[in-house]
Order: structure tokens, then sequence, then C-alpha cells
């Protein structure tokens, strides 16, 4: 996990360091924050609206933080990726 994060890291500073990119979360490991417009979750009017959608209405129930933090994909009871980031590189001027 320390190897996929640190690479993470890496490609995170030469993104930074000028080269044409970003990372961005897809799929199963971007979870909510990765397919919503609206980053501030904790408006209660916004609660209101995701509360009446089934999908998001039980986890809201739990009084847990929403969205939940990052999936993690566990090898042999062993923490071994983040799944769901790609880095996009854009070519041209």
């Amino acid at each position: 996990m320390k190897q996929i994060l640190g690479e993470l890291e890496k490609r995170l500073d030469m993104i930074q360091g000028g080269n044409r990119g970003c990372l961005l979360q897809i799929g199963w490991g971007g979870g909510f924050a990765a397919k919503a417009a609206i980053g501030d979750t904790s408006s209660p009017a916004y609660r209101e609206i995701l509360k009446k959608m089934p999908f998001y209405a039980s986890a809201l129930a739990t009084g847990l933080p929403f969205p939940k933090t990052r999936r993690v994909v566990y090898l042999e009871n062993t923490p071994a990726a983040l799944p769901g980031w790609i880095h996009l590189e854009w070519m041209g001027s």
C-alpha cells in the first residue's frame, strides 16, 4: 500500500512540475465524490435532497461521515491498492 501511495505522490509531483495532465478518480474506487459536482455535502439542504434518494438514504441514516473515505482493496487481509485512479494526459498546445 505504501508503494502505491508513493507512486501516486510521484505521479502528482510530476504533473505539478509542469507536465500536462491530472489525476482523476473514476469508477468503483471514485465513490460519491467522483460522481458529484458539489463538494460540500455537509449542507443541510443538500443532505435533505440526498436522503430522498434510496441509494444514499441508508448511508446518511447511519450518522457516519458521508461520503465515505476512499475504498481500499485488500489482498490476503493486507491493504493492497486504491482503485479508481488514472493519470489523464492531453497532447497539443
